[in-house]
Parts: C-alpha cells; sequence; structure tokens
C-alpha cells in the first residue's frame, strides 16, 4: 500500500513555524504592555502617596516633594509614550498573526483534501483488484452447467 505525500508538507511546516513565531511575539508584546502599566500605576499610587504627604509637611519640604512629584508625572508621560508603541507593536503582531494563521490554514485544508482523495483513490484500488480476484476465481471455477 502506498503512503500519503503532501509536496507542500515543508512549506507548511514553515508556514506552522511563522504562526508559531507570530504568537509568541503577540504574548511577548501582551506581556510589555502589561508590565508598562503596572510601572505608570506604581507611579501613579506614588505620586498620591507623595501628595498626602505634602499636606502635612513643612514648607521647605514641599519644594522638594513638588520636583519629586513633576518628576514622577514625566516618567509617567514616557511610560505611557512607551505603552501606546507597544500597544501599536502588538495590534500589528495580532494581525501578523492572524495572516500566519489563516496562510497556514489554507494549506492545512489543502493538504486534508489531497489526504483524502488519496485515501478514496486507494480505496478505489484496492475495490480494483478485489474485484480482479474475484472475477479471475470465477473463470477458473469449475463449471456446474455444462451436463
Amino acid at each position: 500500500m502506498a503512503h500519503f505525500r503532501f509536496r507542500l508538507e515543508t512549506l507548511l511546516r514553515y508556514r506552522e513555524h511563522l504562526a508559531e513565531q507570530a504568537e509568541y511575539e503577540v504574548a511577548r508584546l501582551a506581556a510589555e504592555e502589561q508590565s508598562l502599566r503596572a510601572a505608570i500605576e506604581q507611579l501613579h499610587r506614588r505620586m498620591l502617596d507623595e501628595q498626602e504627604q505634602s499636606t502635612t509637611t513643612a514648607a521647605h519640604h514641599l519644594q522638594m516633594l513638588d520636583a519629586h512629584r513633576r518628576s514622577l508625572a514625566e516618567q509617567i508621560r514616557t511610560l505611557e509614550q512607551e505603552l501606546d508603541a507597544v500597544r501599536t507593536e502588538r495590534e500589528r503582531a495580532e494581525q501578523r498573526l492572524i495572516e500566519r494563521m489563516q496562510e497556514r490554514d489554507v494549506l492545512g485544508r489543502l493538504r486534508q483534501r489531497r489526504y483524502e482523495e488519496f485515501a478514496l483513490e486507494q480505496r478505489r484500488n484496492e475495490q480494483r483488484q478485489l474485484d480482479e480476484i474475484a472475477a479471475r476465481r470465477h473463470r477458473n471455477a469449475p463449471s456446474y452447467e455444462q451436463r
């Protein structure tokens, strides 16, 4: 019995690999995005804490706290810009992932169709062989009608 061989198997494996890489890239960017969100949230909390401290702090410390708050605000702006860039990059990576998965799925469906055609042809060949065997037996069998 012949075995199934898909001529585009190498291309299918390559496309599966590309889809896998795109999936990892989306996951990496999502983790980076989450990390930036956490850092921004932490800086916001620090600003709030310092704002609460400023109500009970002496005047000479107020200038230091204000300068530190401005520094925190600048860090937040920088991180938010970085977050926007990562979010945009993640969205593009998700789009690439969708495209890679579609390319992989097209070849996967083609492979399945070709396998089904192969299996059908195998069954037809087997049936043809069985029919030939039965026909030979029938031709070689002694005839009881000649009496």
